[in-house]
Formats: structure tokens, C-alpha cells, sequence
């Protein structure tokens, strides 16, 4: 590593901002990770019985069962990742496709509340992408560091 990309790398200005992209990254993977670890806790069986009888009258159950069924593994795995910030572009994609659905079914419920607080994720899943520059702070960085390859998209 030169001192011209080190100067760069511990600057002040970029410090700060990577400390800030790192820290909301975290905060979101914390709150994917435990979403899906508390309906895994439940029981995957029973969190997709209730979203089937929820959703009874608003989708056919045979969208509503495959997607109750495998949200839970799909909050955990993008929460982990995002919290130790491996394959951040991914699953900040994946996040993104997943508060699409989520926005989707609670329009369908309707619950106006829950799709403002969905699209209040879905603003900083697009904030972390958009920002993906400063994900310093991170396994992506240190693979990246290591192999002399630019990690993502």
C-alpha cells in the first residue's frame, strides 16, 4: 500500500464518512438479523400460517406460503452479512428486492404505517447503495485490501 492511498485511506473527511456508512450498514443488518431470527424463533411453521391467515383475503395463499416460508432465512442471511459487511452490493440488492415485496403486501393489507416504516428502509437500503464507496469498514474492504480486486458491482 503507498502512502498516497494510505493518506487517502485514514483521512479525516473519509474516516468520518466510512464511520458513518459503517455504523448504519451495522444498524440495518442488526435489524434484518433480528426480524428473521425472531420469526425463526417462533417457528418458520407458524410465522407462515399466520401470514397466510393474515393475508387471506388480499393474496392467493400460494404467493403468500413460499415467500412466509423463506423470509425469515433470507432476514437472517442478509442481516449477517450486512452486519459484518460481506457481499454488502448483494445484499443491499437483495434487502432492496425484499422492502419491494414487503411495501407490496402491506399496501395490500392496507396498513399505512407499516409502509412508511418499510419505506424508511428502503431509503436507507438505497442511502448504503448509493454510498457504496465508503463501505470501508468492512470483510468486503479487507478481501479487497488483500487480493488487490475491487469487491461488488
Amino acid at each position: 500500500m503507498n502512502l498516497e492511498h494510505k493518506e487517502r485511506l485514514f483521512s479525516s473527511e473519509l474516516n468520518h464518512r466510512a464511520l458513518a456508512y459503517a455504523l448504519l450498514r451495522i444498524t440495518l443488518g442488526v435489524v434484518f438479523f433480528f426480524y428473521g431470527f425472531n420469526k425463526l424463533q417462533g417457528g418458520p411453521g407458524n410465522f407462515a400460517t399466520g401470514l397466510q391467515e393474515r393475508f387471506a383475503e388480499q393474496l392467493p395463499g400460494l404467493l403468500v406460503a413460499p415467500f412466509a416460508w423463506v423470509l425469515p432465512f433470507i432476514e437472517v442471511t442478509v442481516g449477517l452479512l450486512l452486519i459484518v459487511g460481506l457481499f454488502t452490493p448483494g445484499a443491499l440488492l437483495v434487502s432492496g428486492v425484499l422492502m419491494i415485496a414487503l411495501v407490496f403486501g402491506a399496501v395490500m393489507e392496507p396498513s399505512p404505517p407499516t409502509v412508511a416504516n418499510n419505506l424508511l428502509f428502503a431509503v436507507i437500503v438505497f442511502l448504503l447503495l448509493f454510498l457504496l464507496e465508503y463501505n470501508r469498514y468492512s470483510l468486503d474492504r479487507w478481501k479487497e485490501m488483500r487480493s488487490g480486486r475491487k469487491v461488488g458491482f
